[in-house]
């Protein structure tokens, strides 16, 4: 596997591309040699949560991006995964 960056968005150019991925059942970590990972307009907590319990499997991971990411039920997972 030599894929070292995905990006993944729920902006209006690609509505749903992070619901759509995680439904395919690929988890992170069959990306063996991912180094980078940009999260962008997220709005789903738990897809956060999935998406972040997967990032501890990624062993050359060094670059996690979040842009314009925000839950509108207050819901704070990313705390708990940063450790």
């Amino acid at each position: 596997d030599r894929i070292q960056s995905v990006q993944l968005s729920d902006d209006d150019e690609s509505p749903q591309q992070i619901e759509t991925f995680l439904s395919c059942g690929i988890p992170l970590d069959r990306f063996t040699s991912l180094q980078s990972l940009t999260l962008s307009h997220m709005r789903s907590a738990t897809s956060m949560d999935v998406l972040l319990a997967q990032c501890h499997r990624l062993l050359f991971l060094s670059h996690l991006k979040f842009i314009d990411c925000s839950f509108q039920d207050g819901h704070q997972p990313i705390i708990k995964h940063l450790n």
